[in-house]
């Protein structure tokens, strides 16, 4: 079946609010989702006078999130199923592993180029878009994929 990308999309947002709300207790400032992307010719030939294809997958990520006081930062990821937590002490390079060492090197990154950077509870999920079903507060949740 088809799914107009409009209700796709608030389909991830109802499902990310959802998950959000379920890990931490209460509603998300907002939701923002972004699609995989490939490089079909290789990396960093683009800015070398080189050729690149770059194209986005239909698979999405997206990430609700909520500012919270202070300089904390708590994560949950789908993917790994894991919630990680870490303050101000934990942004120095190479202090966090794995994944979450991604997302404190975003906030790293944004506070050595001078942005003001508080702490946030994050919710990232890859659903709907996926072939497996998804868990909300004990409801099984599986979405609609196009046709091929």
């Amino acid at each position: 079946m088809f799914v107009p990308s409009g209700i796709r999309w608030h389909t991830r947002r109802v499902l990310a609010t959802d998950v959000f709300r379920h890990r931490f207790g209460h509603d998300p400032d907002g939701v923002w989702a972004a699609p995989g992307r490939v490089n079909l010719i290789g990396e960093h030939t683009d800015y070398n006078d080189g050729f690149v294809l770059p194209f986005a997958l239909p698979q999405r990520t997206s990430t609700a999130a909520r500012r919270v006081d202070g300089f904390q930062w708590t994560v949950w990821a789908e993917s790994q199923d894991e919630t990680v937590t870490f303050s101000d002490d934990a942004l120095t390079p190479g202090e966090l592993t794995g994944w979450s060492g991604y997302v404190a090197g975003v906030v790293w990154a944004l506070r050595e180029a001078g942005a003001e950077v508080g702490g946030a509870d994050l919710s990232i999920i890859r659903r709907p878009g996926g072939s497996r079903p998804f868990v909300v507060g004990g409801t099984r949740v599986q979405c609609p994929r196009r046709a091929r």
